[in-house]
């Protein structure tokens, strides 16, 4: 069973972008395309309709 003690302790990331719009989608792609790792963090409210991208 996954609980918070298998979850790392740090994380190494040189790019955080917050939001998954278009601007924000661009900018990762952009970023991971020279290399760099890259977090996206989006807020979806949850449906059970699901979510279509």
């Amino acid at each position: 069973m996954n609980g918070p003690e298998d979850l790392p302790k740090s994380y190494d990331y040189d790019l955080i972008i917050i939001g998954g719009g278009s601007g924000g989608l661009a900018a990762a792609k952009e970023a991971a395309q020279y290399g760099k790792k890259v977090m996206v963090l989006d807020f979806v409210t949850p449906t059970p309709l699901g979510t279509r991208w």
